[in-house]
């Protein structure tokens, strides 16, 4: 049964007396893209320390979608600065007025970055290789035809004349996303469409809602676990001693395929 969600630490000062270290081991080939890739994902040799956030979050069982995250982070800054905010010693305090040192392409919000300090993260040797990986796109204009390996058996028709090479006998078909002569139809007419002009919009419910792109992905294989030593506050570090070796998900480093396992251990 999962556990209740309980952030109340969040609404004490972010007094980190408390030290600990977390283990990463990896369980498979990790991707640790930080920056917005082009056509190449490029992966970092050690995990950021946002990537550790979001490990730690996961195995809290944390899972929120952005503007929830948002909102429960308006919510705990409005009640912490409530009860704290007229001290001179937090006044001033970014945990007060969630003033952030870390950044990323991912526009991720840790919760726990002012509770939790990353003091070190070790760099033990790695393997690089390149692969290639399937990336899934979703777009309204015509790139889903060409790109999409699956679609609806009745629009195979269709779909070679409108990749087929112009011959006699053979009306080429276009496809494109424009108001003027090209025709909106339902889906069931599309199938037998004879004209030359269609709108994609026409036959976009024949296709899935994402198509696969391959992309190449830079990849890593630590030869020793990764070691992070944190600082954080006793009421983190009691959440981390009861979940972290029995953690809420399946804990993963980088993109989702990155599997790890982990080990918290608090210094005596």
């Amino acid at each position: 049964m999962p556990k209740q969600i309980d952030l109340s630490f969040y609404l004490h000062p972010p007094e980190t007396t408390v030290n600990g270290l977390l283990t990463i081991d990896t369980l498979s080939a990790l991707s640790m893209v930080s920056s917005q890739p082009g056509a190449y994902f490029r992966s970092e040799l050690q995990p950021t320390h946002n990537m550790v956030y979001g490990l730690l979050e996961n195995a809290l069982g944390w899972h929120f979608a952005d503007d929830i995250r948002k909102n429960i982070l308006k919510q705990l800054v409005k009640s912490a600065k409530k009860l704290h905010g007229k001290k001179s010693e937090y006044r001033d305090h970014p945990w007060l007025s969630d003033k952030r040192d870390t950044t990323g392409s991912s526009n991720f919000t840790s919760l726990l970055e002012h509770h939790v300090k990353i003091l070190t993260i070790s760099q033990p040797e790695v393997l690089t290789y390149d692969d290639l990986w399937s990336m899934h796109l979703r777009d309204l204009g015509t790139t889903y035809i060409g790109g999409s390996r699956n679609y609806d058996y009745r629009m195979e028709q269709l779909i070679s004349r409108f990749r087929s090479p112009v011959v006699k006998g053979n009306s080429k078909l276009e496809i494109k996303d424009l108001k003027e002569d090209f025709v909106r139809t339902t889906l069931q007419d599309a199938y037998n469409f004879s004209g030359n002009k269609l709108h994609p919009s026409s036959i976009r419910d024949a296709f899935p809602m994402y198509y696969v792109s391959p992309k190449k992905r830079g990849y890593v294989l630590p030869q020793q676990p990764y070691a992070c030593t944190l600082q954080l506050t006793p009421l983190v570090a009691q959440q981390f001693d009861q979940s972290l070796n029995t953690p809420q998900a399946a804990i993963y480093l980088g993109h989702n395929e990155g599997w790890v396992d982990i080990n918290w251990k608090q210094d005596a």
